[in-house]
């Protein structure tokens, strides 16, 4: 394998459906290789099964990279669509190449017929049952059938597929960046199919010379293709060519251990694709199935989270921008064992995100268009709207959720008719006083209001904390925030005893 050659890679996924987050972590992976060793990262759609092939999945793969900043250096053209399509290229011929150079054979077998011997190899107690250098040999293929009478098959337009001629006993030895040393035997592998009946390549003889013919020097994908893998390296040796430097990523694990599904998100209570995705299922029903942009997840954290997914940059760091990540990626460090999805950490992680984002952005994008057509009681100056942000930015995980924490700040506090307190008596006898006898001449201020509001307590021989459940209900209505001394500033001295009049008069009534 020639590791000397500029560094390309690709992320071939197939339109079947949404992007899997998993997928999503092989496309960081090998875009942060390319952008760590100056490369290039591309994008190919491999779309040769035209059985499950899904309208809209395309469009999907490349919005959501672009949403996550996972841009293909090459794979997608100024309008948006794919570049590269496996459908859209010959591959005939290639496959001519092997048949010429013994590598490849007709097989003229019915579904029937392989049927019956898969069940003859079972009865004789044949474990590797299969399509394979023993059942080749009493089917019906061109290895078997003399030329005249292939060559009569062919013309006549009987159906077809052309397997792989998988050599007896041969030892195949190819190097993993992740796994090491790797060593199969040949006999274990089956004929497989290369070009289909429907005239379209199968995944394993289009990915070979896709690779090729793009000058690909890695190929990083998950663990799954591993099985692949020796198939392939005799592929390319059938071919001639040089094969590119392997790495196979672990798997991403839900919370129970298993491999990471739709199952697993709709049982606790996660996406496990990047954006919502909307299709009919085969009873035409309308599915409707939300992904992390539209759950509120900011892609800067979701990225950073899912380079962690098996990846460390060994000092322990967690938080990393896209520049830091593709300084300290190194394929050396994955692990080889599968990385828990752990969404009480994403959710940490995109909170961090939230928290850390410019507050003019988070006030004007996220916390005003809350507003909607409310009327604000009061302009707050800039000291006050970064008070505000720091408020909501406390408890939020989500931007969807800033507005929702500072609400008050914008619109009164509606209480029920029959509002009820934790200690009614305490609360009136002590914001009377409050409201009867606060210094007229002193500043509305955090430090003055919360030492007159102490006083009062103290002069009835009250804890302080007795009256601030109800302080918090007239004055937000409930909704936890910090300390309400610093709420009654910056909301302003009229409003605030406007909030407990309107709440003692309330609580006054039921008395």
């Amino acid at each position: 394998m020639n590791t000397n050659k500029r560094v390309r890679v690709r992320f071939a996924p197939s339109p079947t459906g949404p992007l899997h987050i998993g997928g999503v972590r092989t496309a960081l992976f090998n875009y942060l290789v390319a952008k760590k060793l100056g490369g290039d990262f591309l994008l190919r759609i491999e779309d040769t099964d035209k059985d499950r092939f899904v309208p809209g999945a395309e469009k999907y793969i490349i919005d959501s990279l672009n949403w996550l900043g996972i841009t293909p250096d090459d794979g997608i053209n100024p309008d948006g669509a794919a570049k590269y399509r496996q459908s859209e290229r010959e591959y005939k011929s290639y496959v001519d190449i092997l048949i010429n150079a013994g590598h490849a054979y007709y097989a003229f077998d019915t579904s029937a017929e392989l049927e019956v011997m898969r069940k003859t190899l079972q009865a004789s107690g044949v474990k590797n049952i299969g399509y394979n250098y023993i059942s080749r040999e009493r089917m019906r293929n061109s290895l078997t059938l003399p030329a005249q009478e292939v060559k009569y098959l062919l013309d006549s337009g009987t159906p077809y597929v052309i397997r792989f001629n998988t050599p007896r006993n041969k030892e195949i030895k190819f190097s993993d960046i992740i796994r090491g040393e790797m060593s199969f035997n040949s006999s274990s592998l089956d004929d497989k199919v290369l070009f289909k009946s429907d005239g379209m390549p199968t995944y394993h003889m289009a990915n070979i010379v896709d690779d090729h013919l793009m000058d690909i020097s890695h190929v990083i994908r998950g663990e799954e293709w591993l099985p692949s893998a020796p198939l392939h390296i005799l592929l390319y040796e059938a071919f001639g060519w040089t094969a590119p430097v392997f790495c196979h990523l672990p798997l991403i694990l839900g919370p129970d251990g298993q491999k990471l599904s739709k199952r697993h998100g709709d049982k606790y209570g996660f996406p496990v694709f990047p954006m919502t995705w909307d299709y009919l299922n085969e009873e035409k029903d309308h599915i409707h199935i939300t992904g992390f942009k539209d759950e509120g997840y900011e892609p800067d954290a979701l990225i950073n989270f899912l380079a962690l997914l098996g990846w460390n940059p060994g000092d322990n760091k967690e938080i990393m921008t896209m520049d830091e990540m593709i300084s300290l990626f190194d394929l050396g460090r994955i692990n080889n064992s599968g990385a828990r999805f752990d969404v009480d950490k994403l959710r940490n992680f995109n909170a961090h995100y939230v928290r850390n984002t410019n507050h003019s952005v988070l006030f004007v994008k996220h916390i005003l268009s809350g507003v909607g057509k409310t009327i604000p009681f009061k302009t707050y100056n800039n000291e006050e709207v970064d008070a505000i942000v720091n408020i909501a930015k406390e408890r939020a995980v989500f931007t969807k959720d800033l507005y929702k924490a500072v609400s008050y700040f914008f619109e009164p506090v509606v209480l029920v008719d029959d509002v009820v307190l934790k200690n009614p008596d305490e609360f009136i006898k002590v914001m009377d006083a409050f409201l009867s006898n606060y210094p007229p001449t002193s500043e509305w201020k955090v430090n003055i209001i919360k030492a007159s509001l102490e006083l009062f307590c103290i002069s009835y021989d009250y804890k302080f904390g007795k009256i601030l459940p109800d302080l918090r209900m007239a004055l937000t209505g409930g909704i936890p925030g910090p300390h309400l001394p610093e709420t009654m500033e910056i909301l302003g001295k009229e409003e605030s005893i406007k909030r407990i009049d309107n709440l003692l008069n309330k609580v006054k009534e039921i008395v």
